[in-house]
């Protein structure tokens, strides 16, 4: 599962990895982005594998694009998943501590310079009983300004 959907290349790529049996459900509270999401899954041929829930999960720090008709999800309102990726603009903190469930394995994006640094994201996972098992900058074509905002993506594995 994704909250915060972008372009929709993550989701391409799990879509992938999860093959013809598996799923992958996208929010994202975007409208266009939503669109966007739906046309990457169509371009690389796994659209019968993605669901697309246009929808901002928590409170709105930072949406690029307009929220349309999106609807309102409680952290507490997401659905059971194996994996979960959070790249939601600044809401990966709310969204961390507010939740019910309890996935196997977190993928975070940290936003530092919307109120989410990446410490603060470690930590979090730390107290969950997730072992953080990579920490890298979000994308190296960008490494000064990542490193500047602090926009890292921590991957943490529940510890058995």
């Amino acid at each position: 599962m994704i909250v915060g959907g972008g372009w929709g290349v993550t989701a391409a790529i799990a879509a992938e990895v999860v093959g013809p049996s598996g799923h992958v459900h996208v929010f994202e509270g975007s409208k266009q982005h939503t669109q966007y999401v739906k046309e990457t899954a169509q371009l690389n041929n796994v659209k019968e594998r993605i669901s697309v829930t246009h929808a901002i999960v928590g409170t709105e720090v930072s949406l690029r694009g307009d929220s349309g008709e999106a609807q309102s999800l409680s952290p507490q309102e997401l659905p059971e998943c194996d994996i979960l990726e959070l790249d939601c603009e600044g809401s990966e903190l709310e969204i961390l501590h507010n939740m019910t469930i309890d996935p196997r394995i977190m993928i975070v994006e940290s936003h530092g310079h919307l109120g989410t640094p990446s410490d603060r994201v470690r930590d979090t996972l730390e107290n969950k009983e997730y072992q953080i098992v990579s920490e890298e900058v979000a994308d190296r074509g960008l490494l000064d300004e990542c490193i500047n905002n602090d926009v890292s993506v921590l991957t943490g594995v529940k510890n058995p």
